[in-house]
């Protein structure tokens, strides 16, 4: 893995070879700007360059979270891998819960502790606890 460094007006930009294209042997850079200090700005791509390395560097995407669930994960799931009714629990639970939800957050700045990007609608999992917890147990 190899980098540089270049100055942009007052900012600092790195530039990253990430290795081959698999698909078409074609080089393939990395750029990201916006570092205030050059210190900054070698931070990073030593960051870059251990993840490539290491194997674990993910190139930044835009995709969204319907897009993954409608397009992707339902169809892989579809029957016979689950029951037909399964398969319909899980497509309107993704259409009137999680999208409404979370569906136009970046796939990758989805975590474990991720709240909605509005606030104005409930996600699914508290409406769940907050209806089991209202219910009274026998």
């Amino acid at each position: 893995m190899r980098g540089s460094i270049k100055k942009r007006g007052s900012t600092y930009t790195y530039v990253v070879d990430i290795g081959p294209d698999p698909a078409t042997g074609k080089r393939r850079q990395r750029t990201k700007g916006g570092f205030r200090t050059r210190k900054e700005c070698l931070q990073a791509l030593n960051d870059v360059i251990a993840a490539a390395r290491a194997g674990t560097f993910v190139e930044p995407a835009k995709r969204t979270v319907e897009s993954f669930l409608v397009e992707e994960w339902l169809p892989a799931v579809k029957p016979p891998r689950v029951r037909e009714s399964t398969w319909l629990s899980y497509q309107l639970n993704i259409q009137n819960h999680i999208v409404p939800a979370l569906g136009r957050m970046n796939l990758q700045a989805l975590t474990p502790g991720s709240s909605p990007p509005s606030t104005d609608t409930c996600s699914p999992v508290a409406a769940v606890t907050a209806r089991a917890a209202s219910r009274p147990r026998p």
